[in-house]
């Protein structure tokens, strides 16, 4: 074999192999910051820092009315160990598991009095594995959460108390929360409302995906479902469980390769986000 058609096979199964191996390699995008335009200017109003390992470290958010930092810490296993913010007043939340579940956690802050409290959130399990019971406690209970998911593990209704206060959840086959029914006791007449909230939502990936929050932490958020926890971004408003997004209805655009939104508008306010890739 002549040496020049001998180096073009090599050259050949070179570039192939490097090829397979980039196409084999997932590159995944992160929230890195956000910036809101109004008429008065634009500024940063969150960073989101992530260690060597892409995992969250912070947020720091950055508006004057709501100036803090969320800062989450990891044990030598991986999972989250704690999560601190400064929103307001101190506050941390330690993780303590048994098996691949969230046991409890112990939730410590000062209080109204300024006295420093430890609060303890205990969690239990059904059969297959989801949530059925959150209970808050100090030297007594003082509040519990009742829910049944659905056979994808999701929340489809959760009653609080025994005052027959409950929530009811409807889920789309894409993953997004279309419906949420909720009948409320009157403490004053003891009679019950119902309000209904109804939601739309773009064909984007929900921005919020793209921020790799520690499962325990998903986990806490999503005993309260919102559509913070869809697949897609929702259109209608107002948001809950984001710190800086709290008007509506919204605009989507500018979508990246990845389908999560570059802007975000609502009214004459737009919110730019930035993102970075990575490897995990």
């Amino acid at each position: 074999m002549k040496p020049i058609l001998i180096y073009v096979i090599v050259c050949s199964m070179i570039l192939l192999n490097y090829s397979c191996k980039k196409e084999s390699e997932t590159t995944k995008f992160r929230l890195l910051n956000v910036t809101k335009n109004t008429w008065e200017g634009s500024n940063i109003v969150a960073v989101y820092n992530y260690d060597e390992l892409n995992r969250l470290r912070d947020i720091k958010h950055l508006e004057a009315d709501m100036n803090f930092i969320e800062i989450f810490n990891y044990s030598t296993d991986g999972r989250l160990l704690t999560y601190e913010n400064d929103y307001n007043r101190y506050s941390k939340k330690t993780f303590y598991y048994s098996g691949d579940k969230l046991d409890y956690l112990v939730v410590s802050y000062t209080n109204n009095d300024h006295v420093k409290r430890n609060d303890t959130i205990v969690f239990s399990y059904d059969q297959a594995g989801n949530i059925s019971q959150q209970v808050h406690r100090n030297k007594q209970i003082y509040s519990q959460y009742f829910y049944t998911c659905d056979e994808k593990g999701r929340i489809i209704t959760m009653m609080y108390g025994a005052m027959g206060d409950s929530t009811w959840y409807t889920w789309s086959t894409e993953g997004n929360l279309t419906k949420k029914k909720v009948k409320s006791r009157d403490i004053e007449t003891g009679a019950y409302n119902t309000y209904v909230s109804l939601y739309e939502y773009d064909s984007g990936i929900n921005f919020m995906n793209s921020i790799p929050y520690p499962a325990a932490f998903r986990f806490i958020t999503s005993l309260w479902p919102s559509t913070m926890e869809s697949r897609n971004n929702c259109i209608s408003g107002p948001l809950y469980n984001t710190w800086w997004l709290r008007s509506g209805p919204y605009e989507y655009s500018y979508y990246n390769s990845a389908g999560y939104p570059d802007k975000i508008k609502s009214g004459e306010t737009i919110w730019d986000l930035v993102y970075g890739e990575y490897q995990p």
